[in-house]
């Protein structure tokens, strides 16, 4: 099994309201086979149920709508290997460099 460091982002919003915001962002080591096998367990085990980060504040209330993904995974030697730039919030660029200390690189 291998380790992987995982970044989640909660992004969410009022039910009446269209702007969403960066509630949260969460660092979780996660063990898996590989690659393949980690991004069958997070994204089944979200959908059902089964894997569920931990989240330290309470985000989900009555009145917000909220998601949370996957974006960013690095391997156990610290590289990243995979970023899912469709689902970034915006506001996570600069969250994950002032409190994780990872510089990333922005695809143009």
């Amino acid at each position: 099994m291998e380790k992987f460091k995982v970044y989640f982002q909660i992004v969410g919003r009022d039910i009446d309201d269209e702007e969403s915001t960066l509630d949260n962002v969460i660092e979780e080591i996660v063990e898996s086979k590989d690659l393949d096998s980690l991004h069958t367990k997070l994204y089944e085990g979200m959908q059902n149920g089964t894997f569920k980060p931990e989240v330290e504040t309470d985000v989900f209330g009555n009145d917000r709508i909220t998601n949370v993904e996957y974006v960013v995974i690095f391997d156990s030697k610290g590289n990243e290997v995979y970023r899912d730039e469709d689902s970034f919030d915006y506001e996570l660029w600069d969250y994950m460099e002032d409190f994780f200390n990872c510089r990333l690189t922005r695809e143009e």
